[in-house]
Order: structure tokens, then sequence, then C-alpha cells
């Protein structure tokens, strides 16, 4: 079993979390159960499935939690650039777009 809280990449996963957040706050009052509510539950469920993949006792089953926050990442890169098209990320998208692929290598 691993130390989640010690774990390099979930912290990269929350500070990942936090830039959607602070990015999310300049979005208009009506997509606030939109898609800024879906990247701030992409962007959290990051950190929290490698939490999760930390308490499990094989590499294996491990490295499958690994895939699966992979998926999310993906599913975040997919919001994020939604949002562009819309124009709605200003100063911090280039911000999250370097951490977006920063995780999925």
């Amino acid at each position: 079993m691993r130390d989640y809280k010690n774990n390099s990449v979930r912290r990269e996963g929350l500070e990942l979390f936090s830039a959607i957040y602070v990015a999310t706050k300049s979005f208009p009052q009506d997509e606030r159960f939109g898609l800024s509510s879906q990247m701030m539950r992409s962007a959290l469920s990051i950190p929290s499935i490698i939490a999760e993949g930390c308490g499990r006792h094989s590499n294996k089953e491990f490295g499958r939690f690994l895939e699966i926050a992979l998926g999310s990442i993906h599913e975040l890169d997919t919001r994020v650039h939604a949002r562009k098209t819309l124009r709605l990320l200003r100063s911090s998208e280039s911000e999250i777009d370097s951490r977006i692929l920063n995780r999925k290598r």
C-alpha cells in the first residue's frame, strides 16, 4: 500500500483542480451547473482516483487506477477545449493546458 498523501502525481492533480476551480469562477452564472461543474468534477476525480489506487496492494491494481485517472485527464481535456470553443477560458487557459499535457505524460 502506498502513502497517498505523499504521492506527487496526486498532489499535482490537486493543483490542477485548484487551477480549474479558479478558471471556472470567471464563467457566466448560467454555466454554474453546466460544463464548469463538469470540469471541476473531472479535475477532482483525477487525484481522488489516484488516492484510491494508492490503497491497492498490487502494482497491477495501482496501475489500473492510474489508467482510469488518465481517462479522467482526457475527459477534462475535452471539456477545456469545449470551453475554448465557447471562448470562456481566458488568462489561465495556457496554464491549464500545460498541466493537462504534463499529466498525460
